[in-house]
């Protein structure tokens, strides 16, 4: 399961990413029309790097084998009263 999550996520954020260098080479284009967007690219691209390092945080923390219970049907039941 570990490995299909950080295959999915990887070519997600690098789909991002792509998105992003994209944008970052059509900001160097039309510089002139607007002031700001160079610090509005700058910060778009400091919220990626955190997104993207809080993503694969997020993907490693998932376990293989999550606890299971080890309780018998009859210690499950046996406190109950009906």
């Amino acid at each position: 399961m570990f490995w299909i999550a950080f295959s999915i996520y990887t070519i997600f954020a690098a789909g991002v990413w792509i998105f992003f260098l994209i944008a970052r080479m059509h900001t160097y284009q039309f510089r002139g029309y607007s002031f700001h967007i160079v610090p509005v690219t700058r910060a778009l691209f400091f919220v990626l790097l955190a997104l993207t390092i809080l993503g694969y945080f997020f993907v490693m923390s998932i376990e293989e084998n999550p606890p299971r219970s080890t309780d018998t049907v009859e210690e499950t039941v046996r406190g109950r009263i009906y």
